[in-house]
């Protein structure tokens, strides 16, 4: 395994670590949230889905290899 690879891994392993054990979700889950508290996170949640492609187009923008763009495209 590469550098990179491990890299990689370690990162995936945290950001799964992070969303399932979170407080927040764990309340959500379990029922604990309040009505409120929902309609914020559905506000945040479409946000944040709305804004990924503006995301995804500044990071390809600011690419300076074109075989990076090209398989991010795919």
């Amino acid at each position: 395994m590469t550098e990179t690879d491990s890299f990689v891994a370690a990162l995936r392993t945290q950001s799964q670590r992070y969303h399932s054990q979170h407080p927040f979700h764990l309340k959500m889950n379990e029922g604990g949230l309040s009505r409120r508290q929902i309609q914020g996170w559905v506000a945040n949640r479409f946000y944040y889905q709305e804004n990924i492609p503006r995301k995804d187009a500044a990071i390809l923008a600011n690419c300076p290899l074109p075989e990076v763009r090209r398989q991010w495209i795919r």
